[in-house]
């Protein structure tokens, strides 16, 4: 399976976030390398073909309750290579990440288009409420790849929504909205179910 995917790979945890346990494996050594520090994070985990030469898109979604789905501009981040490391994100780098965006970011009107489109889709699929950034690659050949979601409090992505939608005020008031109608749909639902299918467990012959 390995070998059809070529070099390089990307090795990551299954069911983490923020760049925490990556490594991008060039070769055999580098594979059992990545492996062991991502198994060290969880038991599950992705190895995918590293695109090369790609542009990294985000575009955030909001939605839920009785709301109509809401995609925002598209950022493209700049001026790094292979990925941003946990670091680069919240710590040394965290500072000047403003410096490290484009926004809107240089893409064609279709481009734009399917990746607002398709954000909302997988916003949709996955049965996301409230507010989540969908992040997506797109190849030197013109491919768009659906690399991640980030919900909150992974990406509360509200400088996307402030660049051409609504301030920040206004998108909590939104996401309140939201939860309310959520509670009050839920709140309909039945949680329970009246059976006597457990009482002659007891009864059982070991």
């Amino acid at each position: 399976c390995v070998q059809s995917l070529g070099y390089p790979l990307i090795v990551k945890p299954a069911n983490l976030g923020s760049s925490i346990g990556i490594s991008k494996a060039e070769d055999v050594m580098g594979l059992k390398k990545a492996l062991e520090i991502a198994f060290a994070f969880d038991k599950k985990v992705v190895i995918e073909k590293a695109l090369q030469n790609f542009v990294e898109c985000n575009c955030a979604v909001l939605g839920g309750g009785k709301q109509k789905l809401i995609a925002t501009e598209i950022e493209e981040p700049i001026g790094w290579q292979n990925f941003l490391s946990f670091g680069d994100k919240y710590e040394n780098g965290a500072k000047n990440m403003g410096d490290k965006k484009r926004m809107p970011a240089d893409l064609s009107t279709a481009q734009r288009h399917c990746i607002q489109e398709t954000a909302k889709k997988v916003f949709a699929v996955l049965g996301c409420s409230g507010v989540a950034r969908v992040d997506f690659l797109l190849s030197q050949e013109g491919e768009i790849f659906v690399n991640e979601l980030n919900a909150i409090p992974g990406s509360l992505s509200q400088y996307l929504f402030s660049y051409d939608l609504f301030e920040f005020d206004t998108l909590l008031d939104k996401l309140i909205e939201i939860a309310l109608q959520e509670y009050e749909q839920q709140s309909g639902l039945q949680y329970t179910y009246d059976s006597q299918v457990l009482n002659n467990l007891g009864n059982i012959k070991k």
